[in-house]
């Protein structure tokens, strides 16, 4: 039973239920010191599943040119999709034409970078990468360092064709509308929307963490940020991870209730 924190100064905070939201890269380092310095790492089931299946959504950015100059802004809340493409998006970057010009390769100088980024749109296309237990966050980081990473899209190739022939798609499509289309690949090292490294289930033989957010075989440690999420689907999943942590906020407190009041009607009928 995990019944609080102690922090690094040596201060300790008690409580009924503690909510791990360090972050898909983090949450799982913190874990899986906690599970080795209690030698929980060899006995609870679960810990052999902390950190893996990793994901990151396959990103690319898209500067779009035409001869007129954009004179308007496509708001960065706009979402495009396709059928054919199940697992994909595309959001305006939103950028004006300094930000822009901020993608255009640095061998040009910035007034010719400028000038272009004047006739252009911003596009950012994101896929669904899919899971893969061997893409993970190393849990032999060093306590203190930046995560190190084992992720290898090679490991999920439908996912790459599909991102692939996405970003084809909306290329020839832009070309019929009168733009051409340049695109930079995003890697590990600017990527976003990490989730998935304690992932949710209902068994420990295969997740971290129950449908209520907690630790499988733990009590009281709930885990409620984009760890848990077993998909990270095609669209920013911030909302989805607000919605889960509300929702594990709320059933710890309404369990917490539930055990008080036990409590409160078994001492009355001792006494």
């Amino acid at each position: 039973m995990v019944t609080g924190v102690r922090l690094t100064d040596g201060r300790s905070f008690t409580a009924p239920c503690v909510f791990l939201a360090a972050g898909a890269l983090h949450s799982p380092r913190l874990l899986s010191g906690y599970l080795r310095h209690t030698g929980l790492d060899g006995t609870l089931p679960a810990a052999m599943h902390v950190g893996r299946n990793l994901k990151l959504h396959l990103l690319t950015a898209m500067i779009s040119l035409s001869l007129g100059v954009k004179t308007d802004l496509i708001r960065k809340t706009t979402l495009l999709t396709n059928e054919r493409f199940p697992h994909s998006s595309v959001q305006p970057l939103g950028f004006d034409d300094e930000l822009i010009a901020t993608l255009m390769p640095r061998a040009l100088p910035l007034t010719a970078r400028r000038l272009i980024s004047r006739r252009a749109y911003g596009f950012f296309l994101q896929t669904e990468d899919g899971s893969d237990p061997r893409n993970r966050v190393q849990q032999e980081s060093i306590s203190g360092s930046l995560p190190i990473l084992d992720y290898d899209e090679r490991r999920l190739l439908p996912a790459a064709r599909e991102h692939r022939d996405f970003t084809r798609a909306l290329q020839g499509s832009l070309v019929r509308a009168g733009m051409v289309s340049f695109t930079r690949r995003i890697g590990l090292s600017g990527t976003a929307h990490a989730c998935g490294s304690l992932v949710c289930g209902q068994s420990a033989a295969d997740s971290v963490v129950d449908g209520t957010g907690r630790v499988h075989g733990m009590q009281g440690l709930y885990v409620v940020d984009g760890s848990i999420l077993p998909r990270s689907s095609r669209v920013n999943p911030s909302l989805t991870i607000y919605a889960w942590g509300l929702r594990a906020g709320q059933l710890a407190a309404r369990q917490f209730q539930d055990q008080r009041a036990t409590v409160r009607q078994e001492t009355h009928y001792a006494a």
